[in-house]
């Protein structure tokens, strides 16, 4: 199918990146609040009509966030921790200074990033490699009070592994959005475990959404019309036949 659309004169095919990038990043936000204030807990707890506070409660403000891909979601994550005075780091294919991060790693240098880390976000594109990009390896290089976030795709994260980390108490929690099978099982342990919070892949799912698609949409017909440049193109076969009114 691809050959056939690429060998297309004219033809365009863009994706609807960075519609979603705002709302993701708000909603691993709410994740690393629900772990920092203990809302996890104290939501069981109203169930039971208990009042009790936590052992422990800790602050964003100060602790340090590695950030694994700066793409546009990446980078909207990371403004919004900046801005709530977290510590950036990012693990990124590219070598460009960045807005908002203190440091940046290569990604052959993901276990030194992780090191120091209190929360670890995954919001990389998915990878051309066979295996996860993380496994237990990288559970056992990140310090044991810190908390991991996929908001990408399940097929970067060893399920399994990070199920045992969480268990044996090698991470202190998990916040995920996306799994290596979808729905996640109702046979999943991770259901049950209180250290991890579930979302149905919802991250990128907000009021404004099909606005924002038409908005982009509407943004690459006119480009399209004027011969100007358009926005997330995939394929680009640069020969554009004339667009008319009534074609439209």
């Amino acid at each position: 199918m691809t050959e056939v659309l690429t060998s297309k004169c004219g033809f365009y095919l863009a994706n609807a990146r960075g519609v979603a990038a705002v709302a993701v990043a708000e909603h691993c936000l709410s994740m690393m609040f629900s772990f920092a204030r203990q809302f996890a807990l104290h939501t069981r707890q109203q169930e039971r009509h208990q009042w009790k506070r936590a052992s422990h409660y800790s602050l964003l403000t100060g602790s340090t966030v590695v950030i694994v891909g700066l793409g546009v979601i990446g980078r909207a994550l990371a403004q919004r921790c900046d801005a709530l005075g977290m510590r950036v780091v990012a693990v990124r294919r590219g070598s460009e200074a960045a807005p908002f991060v203190a440091e940046s790693y290569a990604l052959d240098e993901l276990h030194t990033a992780l090191r120091n880390a209190r929360h670890v976000v995954v919001t990389i594109a998915p990878l051309p490699r066979s295996e996860p990009l993380f496994g237990s390896a990288e559970f056992n290089a990140m310090p044991s009070e810190s908390y991991f976030y996929n908001m990408s795709r399940g097929s970067l994260v060893d399920q399994d592994a990070l199920e045992a980390a969480l268990r044996d108490g090698r991470l202190a929690g998990a916040g995920l959005d996306v799994f290596a099978q979808e729905p996640l099982p109702e046979t999943s342990g991770l259901w049950d475990l209180e250290n991890v919070l579930v979302s149905p892949h919802a991250g990128g799912r907000f009021d404004g959404e099909v606005d924002g698609l038409i908005d982009l949409f509407l943004h690459n017909v006119q480009q399209y019309r004027s011969t100007g440049p358009m926005a997330n193109l995939v394929i680009d076969n640069h020969d554009r036949p004339s667009l008319t009114e009534s074609s439209l």
